[in-house]
């Protein structure tokens, strides 16, 4: 019976080879799929970049909070419904990057009466779409609302990121009162209104009311990276991130007019990390939480936040 060891053994062969063959087989099918997916988001990235080019930033302001189009593509791909995902959604849109690249070369005295600006418009058109919705719940003769809140909300996001960005506490901490405003205002009305929506009231509640809890909490991050002496406050801030075991990470950003940027790229994706601007340091929620649940304690870290950048 010398031969069964044999027979095994080139019997293995034979399987290691099958299974080798089979995941080259997989792996090329899943890299020709990607480089279609690239030829096809080639021209629209084209024609992305032509439109910009020809905006100006305030042109470039206004269209933020026009269409959600433009925050769906090429946007931040997520399976889980409920995802905290406005900060990667927001970077996604090179309009975004474009303004706040361009607020950035303004000199500093006006680059935080664009930011007022932004924020005052974004929140303006925000607040009357709300506004509208619930009207027509309550009287279904009325005019129906046509303004993205999803646009609103994300442009909302673009004016508090860059105001953090430049460092303007005292503008960062007005714009977060007017939200808490806004809560006030809405949070009551909606739930009272039991809205008919697809994804009900709640839903809405979390993702369309103000930016989400996480990039709330990354833009108080940022701040703190822009002011303060000896980092005394970006210390403080990562300790309370600590606490929470929040996850951190780097998001290299990149010029708005690159060929490719974060968003585009594909996992072999070629980023030319040789003309990225700044890296951003991110935190994530330790795992992936239901925010229905936990909404109360990630409001706690904010307030936490809050309350050491804006002392």
């Amino acid at each position: 019976m010398h031969f069964i060891p044999e027979v095994i053994s080139r019997r293995c062969v034979k399987v290691a080879l099958f299974i080798v063959l089979n995941i080259l087989i997989v792996v090329l099918l899943i890299r020709s799929r990607h480089h279609a997916e690239l030829s096809q988001r080639n021209p629209r990235i084209d024609t992305i970049l032509g439109t910009l080019s020809k905006e100006t930033l305030d042109q470039s302001i206004h269209q933020l909070y026009g269409s959600d189009l433009q925050y769906l593509y090429p946007g931040y791909d997520t399976e889980s419904h409920g995802d905290q995902t406005d900060l990667e959604v927001m970077l996604s849109n090179r309009r975004s990057v474009k303004v706040l690249q361009e607020i950035e070369k303004l000199p500093p005295n006006h680059r935080p009466l664009k930011c007022r600006e932004l924020f005052d418009q974004a929140l303006e058109a925000h607040t009357n779409a709300w506004n509208m919705i619930l009207k027509s719940e309550d009287d279904p003769s009325a005019s129906t609302n046509q303004q993205s809140l999803y646009a609103t909300k994300e442009a909302l996001c673009v004016a508090m990121f860059i105001t953090a960005d430049i460092g303007e506490a005292d503008l960062l901490s007005t714009e977060f009162r007017r939200l808490d405003e806004v809560r006030r205002e809405f949070e009551p009305r909606v739930t009272a209104n039991k809205l008919s929506h697809p994804h009900d009231g709640a839903w809405l509640l979390n993702e369309c009311i103000v930016p989400d809890n996480r990039f709330q909490v990354n833009a108080l991050r940022l701040a703190a990276t822009r002011v303060g002496e000896n980092g005394d406050l970006l210390k403080r801030c990562d300790e309370e991130c600590a606490r929470v075991k929040m996850k951190k990470k780097e998001m290299p950003i990149v010029p708005w007019f690159s060929r490719v940027a974060l968003f585009d790229c594909l996992p072999e994706g070629p980023l030319d990390t040789n003309h990225v601007v700044f890296n951003l340091t991110s935190y994530d929620w330790k795992s992936p939480m239901d925010i229905f649940v936990n909404k109360a304690g990630e409001d706690e870290v904010i307030n936490h936040l809050r309350a050491i950048l804006f002392h």
